[in-house]
């Protein structure tokens, strides 16, 4: 029997549950884990709450209200979650195994690294986790879970609403997702691998890294996805869709390619110029240039870069210096640029869908003679970013779209928002 087993939850008992785990995680007196595990909670409200590493598996949570709640590390394998509202919701590493979602709204949570591989049941209804060395191994595990006369259960995302969600490196192999929608979603690196998405809507997602190995597509809606690097071997793909958005076939314009050599001779000699203080060096245009095949240049002098149109998207630039970048119209979808140093940048223009701004700096650059160069944001697309504890201070954000970003404890100090969408945005 569970901690919490015997007893009858209504809203009150609920939030003396949730204040106690908020306890628990400070290391505070009188505080205790968050056990829901097998219970029945449906329809009630956890919204807002941080139930990082809660048991929770098996509960019965269908129709709850769970948005912009933290569930990182949590268990909620087995869980009933069929049309709760979970937008914005936080997942990093959370067991969602043999899930219900069915019908859910996921819209703009961050399911990184999460698992919504099959839950095995074993005839005593313990959980069986894989052995060490299967972690990787679907097939294998499977086997050996028919040895054990164990029953296999299958997470169910269908007709759910995964838009703008964050999927990096999320385990979704053999998941029944049919009809369900991923449209601007993140999904770098993901495994779909065998999983049923038919008739399901990708447009505009960030596939990079995907795999879809084995996976029924069959009247699926890629189009907006770029599929060059992402795995279809053996797919069922009747009926797909792919190619350019009608409405934005021209939104992107194909960067230039360059050897790995060429690339990084061109970043040496920048860095050379930066850190020489011009001395030495000299400037080097990275204008429509797709750099992307360098993959990191975490922490790199890249001050007064000039990438007009230039490809960054799902780089590593944290703690890179980028102080009078212009990066008008650059694609930055998805890229890494936590704690990076953007004051006085330019980024008008540029596609921010994804990316990761926690904690950077985007506040004036001051120079002689207390000249203020802020950051022009102007008519930038940023839907689902994260500008965590970032600071925008004086930043021009005209026209540009924040729409379900993520804002807590963000410096908006001198900010006019009155043409700036920011529709459903995360402010804890």
């Amino acid at each position: 029997m569970t901690a919490s087993q015997g007893k009858v939850f209504d809203q009150d008992l609920i939030n003396q549950r949730c204040d106690a785990h908020v306890r628990y995680l400070a290391g505070r007196s009188e505080g205790f884990l968050a056990d829901f595990r097998d219970q029945t909670l449906s329809g009630l409200a956890l919204k807002n709450r941080n139930l990082s590493d809660s048991l929770m598996s098996g509960a019965q949570l269908d129709g709850c209200d769970l948005s912009g709640s933290d569930f990182t590390d949590a268990d909620l394998s087995g869980a009933n979650l069929a049309g709760a509202n979970m937008a914005g919701c936080i997942f990093l590493r959370t067991d969602l195994r043999g899930c219900d979602l069915s019908d859910a709204n996921l819209i703009a949570c961050d399911f990184t690294d999460a698992d919504f591989r099959e839950l095995a049941i074993t005839p005593n209804l313990a959980f069986v986790a894989p052995e060490e060395g299967d972690a990787e191994d679907d097939a294998s595990i499977i086997v050996r879970l028919q040895q054990l006369h164990a029953k296999v259960k299958t997470t169910v995302l269908d007709r759910a609403n995964l838009s703008g969600s964050k999927l990096a490196y999320a385990r979704l192999g053999a998941v029944s997702a049919k009809s369900a929608i991923f449209d601007d979603a993140s999904l770098l690196n993901t495994r779909l691998n065998r999983s049923q998405i038919s008739d399901a809507r990708f447009c505009n997602a960030m596939i990079v890294g995907g795999d879809f190995s084995g996976a029924d597509l069959s009247s699926a809606d890629l189009r907006g996805c770029d599929r060059d690097s992402a795995k279809f071997e053996h797919a069922k793909t009747d009926g797909m869709l792919t190619g350019p958005m009608p409405d934005v076939a021209a939104e992107f314009k194909p960067a230039t390619l360059l050897a790995s050599r060429e690339l990084e001779k061109r970043i040496r000699n920048h860095q050379k110029l930066c850190r020489s203080h011009g001395k030495e060096g000299k400037p080097v245009s990275f204008d429509g240039i797709d750099l992307r095949e360098l993959e990191d240049l975490e922490g790199a002098s890249l001050t007064a870069f000039h990438g007009v149109g230039a490809n960054l998207s799902g780089m590593n630039l944290e703690g890179a210096e980028l102080q009078g970048a212009v990066l008008r119209g650059a694609d930055l979808r998805g890229t890494r640029l936590v704690n990076a140093d953007l004051r006085g940048a330019d980024l008008s223009g540029a596609h921010l869908n994804h990316a990761d701004l926690r904690g950077a700096r985007l506040d004036p650059l001051i120079l002689g003679g207390n000249r203020e160069f802020p950051v022009t944001l102007t008519n930038a697309i940023g839907r689902y970013i994260d500008c965590r504890d970032a600071n925008l201070k004086d930043a021009n954000l005209d026209g540009a779209d924040f729409s379900y970003g993520r804002f807590g404890n963000t410096v908006m100090q001198g900010v006019d928002l009155d043409t700036t969408r920011m529709d459903n945005v995360f402010r804890d």
